[in-house]
């Protein structure tokens, strides 16, 4: 029995760890994204103003 429940753990942590891992990837990469986003409408808004 402890040895089952050792392993529930084992393995909830590594989904965990996985899960966390790639939402930080997804984070990191939907904030570039963003980034780029607000730097090109910066730029179209300056051309328009020009």
């Amino acid at each position: 029995m402890e040895m089952r429940s050792l392993l529930k753990f084992g393995f909830k942590s590594v989904v965990a760890l996985f899960a966390i891992g790639v939402g930080t990837k997804l984070g990191k990469d939907a904030i570039n994204d963003l980034k780029q986003f607000q730097d090109n409408r910066k730029h179209v808004d300056n051309g328009r103003n020009r």
